[in-house]
């Protein structure tokens, strides 16, 4: 709530939890959302419910992620799967989360965040980041916040930076930002909210295939993917045929782009958790099921050894 507070003020807003943190703050999730106020999440993961393992990690926070406070809105979810792709991630969620003024969530877990790791020096910061903010300062007409655009993004000033009163509600609001219970108003701002959903999407990758015609495909997000990447490449120096297939962006993603990738592949789920969250979020989207899962939800890290004994077992090798 008080990173909402400093960005609502103009400061670019993050803070990081882990998944009981995340947890009990959803309702200020919530207020990001319905006040259009840019802030980035980043959920550490760990095993529950509650307090569980309190030092060990997990790979179960997906799907909550995703539908976490109360309603519908738009939002971005990523899972970084190494030290590299965690500060590039970072930087895109904070870009896209000020774009179209939308909370950005991170989906880390207790081994990437403990990990210690040599990267090339490719730290780059790039120029000065690029601001989306409406600065001008004459007004004919009252500002109009929540204007009803066919974007669903509406400019965005900081208050007391101009002649225009910025307000801002957790209620519903009309344009002007002042509280509602109109039906139609209702109507037309849920609709505003998501209209945002399409360019959203075409912001956000496809997962990364690794030899697109092979027998079956190790598919995973987030830590998991530095071990299923060995595990593939020890595998196929056995003889067995695998490849990989690897989200990094998780939501929101295009239905139509996604299927095209996974159509006709033999997917192997490789996840931290008891119920196999990714593949349960690809059937929702595609209609296309996962053939088998390597699961495991004891709070210890996911190795290639682990991988690569499960699926010797599971083909018969």
């Amino acid at each position: 709530n008080m990173a909402i507070g400093a960005s609502f003020a103009g400061v670019r807003s993050l803070t990081a939890t882990s998944g009981g943190g995340f947890c009990l703050m959803t309702e200020g999730l919530g207020l990001a959302a319905i006040t259009e106020t840019p802030i980035v999440i980043i959920n550490a993961q760990r095993p529950g419910p509650a307090t569980g393992l309190a030092t060990r990690t997990a790979q179960a926070d997906l799907l909550f992620a995703i539908h976490a406070s109360q309603d519908e809105f738009p939002r971005l979810v990523f899972a970084p799967g190494s030290v590299m792709e965690t500060f590039n991630t970072v930087k895109k969620a904070v870009f896209l989360s000020e774009k179209y003024q939308v909370p950005a969530i991170i989906l880390m877990d207790q081994f990437l965040v403990d990990s210690s790791r040599t990267e090339p020096d490719d730290f780059t910061l790039d120029d000065a980041h690029h601001s989306f903010l409406d600065t001008g300062h004459d007004l004919s007409e009252p500002y109009l916040r929540y204007e009803l655009t066919e974007s669903g993004v509406s400019a965005r000033k900081l208050p007391c930076e101009s002649s225009a009163l910025v307000r801002a509600a957790g209620n519903e609001h009309t344009p002007e930002g002042l509280s509602t219970e109109d039906p139609d108003m209702r109507n037309q701002m849920v609709r505003k909210r998501f209209k945002k959903l399409p360019e959203m999407k075409k912001q956000m990758r496809m997962p990364s295939v690794f030899s697109p015609e092979s027998r079956f495909f190790l598919t995973g997000w987030g830590s998991t993917k530095g071990s299923i990447m060995e595990a593939c490449l020890h595998l196929r120096e056995e003889g067995i045929d695998a490849g990989w297939i690897i989200f990094e962006d998780i939501w929101p993603l295009d239905e139509k782009r996604l299927t095209a990738v996974l159509e006709n592949k033999k997917m192997i789920l490789v996840e931290g958790n008891a119920t196999s969250q990714l593949g349960q979020l690809v059937r929702q989207l595609t209609g296309i099921d996962y053939h088998a899962a390597v699961l495991k939800h004891d709070g210890r890290p996911i190795f290639p050894e682990f991988i690569i004994d499960k699926i010797k077992k599971m083909i018969g090798h």
